[in-house]
């Protein structure tokens, strides 16, 4: 079997064929359930006579490849496999940022590092210390405050809020990802006197299945702590009592400014039926806070925000036919043609992620970058060498650095203003300015209310739009028509 160079570029993967557009998905998703109609197919027939709306690319590869005898036989066509695989590629994986920033205002810069960097969906602040993110706003993200602590959600997450009555500082959302569960962001000053019935109290108020996320101030050696003491008993005796789970590693999560010790502090407790789903990272950085951040990236996935795309241009087609003249072989089954033809198309051609390109910090200049990385090499420096000098010079670094990155903020809106003149567009200024506060025109999605009933996962959603749409229809093009008539929307998928 010998196929050209050529003829992969020009016939079977034409600059203009996208194998994740999202007609073809569509029609793929409908027609997962049917079996395709079978065609008598022609012994002789142009290359775009194939071309049809489902397997294209597939389809043209198997009749080349396929003895000519057997043109004259029923293919039988599934698009099983091919949806299998469209469907793997239109997924994504997220995270969830945790963090004591140690203030909101005076990390807001280092933070919207972190978030173009990682691009959490979830991030969960302590010791945030706002009732306001005016003028502080993070792009693409709706922000809830409750004293010292802060839940920031993506606005592409639905999500509802949880009403709390508790003196522990918290704040919950109950959001839709890869299923339904409930966020807190927690914090337990080391001031105040909690009892293991206050946090049991707290749980009680919070939708089930739930991440307890936050400061809990408390040492114990179940996180990693040399000994316990009295908070750190208090917290192991509600962790026992409610069966959660701890997804903490023996890592440290506090750093002292004052006596340059290391310590864990900041805990994250799952729900049994959420312990599987993340993979909990300490990240190596401070990050201008005396907290190290918190990643927890999730080992599920979720519909990508965008859809996947096969980068046709920068594809290695010599790759692509040599792979294809080693492991293709005439085949009478389409759907093992199918899974081979895929298999080589992700080692040839690259694709896109899926997710939205990180929005560039233009104030982040080259001087902000030789500072962050000279106070993380202060900080290496001291995490090898625990000395009072070097302690005092990682201070002195992660000082200059965050005095940096607000002198470029502040000196990078002072240039974009002295570009305006009588001539600039106000269209443009005005979208410049509504994306520095943070707002966009997209509309926040959020959960759901049937009866008083939360409806909050995404086909549950989908199947109470399309009966309420169903409902309006009728109403409005046919009042007498009685229920049993109406059209059904309801998705099976």
């Amino acid at each position: 079997m010998k196929i050209s160079l050529k003829l992969c570029q020009q016939n079977l993967l034409p600059p203009n064929v996208d194998l994740k557009d999202e007609q073809d998905h569509q029609e793929t998703l409908h027609d997962q359930h049917q079996d395709p109609p079978s065609q008598e197919l022609p012994q002789v027939m142009a290359m775009d006579d194939f071309r049809d709306e489902n397997n294209t690319i597939v389809q043209n590869l198997w009749l080349i490849t396929k003895p000519h005898p057997a043109m004259d036989q029923k293919p039988k066509l599934s698009t099983s496999s091919v949806f299998f695989f469209f469907l793997i590629s239109m997924m994504a994986s997220y995270s969830i940022l945790q963090w004591n920033c140690r203030g909101y205002r005076a990390q807001y810069e280092e933070l919207c590092l972190l978030v173009q960097k990682y691009t959490p969906k979830i991030i969960c602040l302590q010791e945030s210390n706002m009732e306001t993110t005016k003028g502080y706003s993070l792009p693409s993200y709706t922000s809830f405050h409750q004293g010292s602590v802060s839940l920031l959600i993506h606005n592409s997450i639905p999500f509802s809020t949880v009403p709390l009555n508790s003196k522990i500082p918290a704040v919950a959302l109950q959001v839709t990802l890869h299923k339904v569960f409930t966020v807190c962001s927690i914090y337990l000053p080391p001031n105040q006197s909690f009892t293991s019935p206050d946090l049991i109290k707290l749980l009680d108020q919070l939708p089930s299945p739930c991440l307890l996320l936050g400061d809990f101030n408390g040492h114990h050696p179940l996180w990693g702590s040399p000994a316990p003491n009295a908070r750190g008993s208090q917290i192991y005796q509600f962790i026992d009592s409610v069966n959660y789970c701890l997804l903490n590693l023996p890592q440290a999560t506090f750093l002292s400014s004052s006596y340059g010790t290391f310590s864990h502090i900041d805990l994250s407790l799952a729900h049994p039926s959420l312990f599987l789903d993340f993979t909990w990272k300490v990240l190596p950085d401070l990050h201008g806070s005396d907290h190290f951040p918190i990643i927890l990236h999730s080992n599920e996935s979720i519909p990508a925000p965008q859809p996947i795309r096969w980068k046709l241009q920068s594809a290695n087609w010599t790759v692509f036919e040599n792979l294809c003249n080693k492991t293709l072989v005439s085949s009478e089954n389409i759907t093992e043609f199918t899974s081979e033809i895929f298999k080589i198309a992700l080692q040839s051609i690259p694709r896109t992620t899926g997710m939205p390109a990180p929005k560039r910090r233009p104030w982040f200049d080259t001087a902000c970058k030789a500072a962050i990385a000279k106070k993380k090499r202060a900080l290496r420096n001291f995490k090898k060498y625990p000395t009072s000098a070097s302690l005092e010079e990682f201070r002195s670094c992660r000082a200059k650095a965050r005095r940096q990155l607000r002198t470029s903020r502040k000196i990078s809106w002072k240039k974009y203003v002295s570009t305006l003149n009588i001539h600039s567009s106000s269209q443009s200024v005005w979208k410049t300015v509504r994306s520095m506060q943070g707002k966009t025109h997209s509309n926040i999605p959020s959960h759901l209310k049937n009866d008083n009933r939360s409806v909050t996962g995404l086909k549950e959603m989908s199947n109470h739009l399309g009966k309420k749409f169903a409902q309006m229809f009728l109403l409005i093009l046919h009042p007498p028509i009685l229920k049993t008539t109406m059209p059904s929307f309801l998705s099976k998928n």
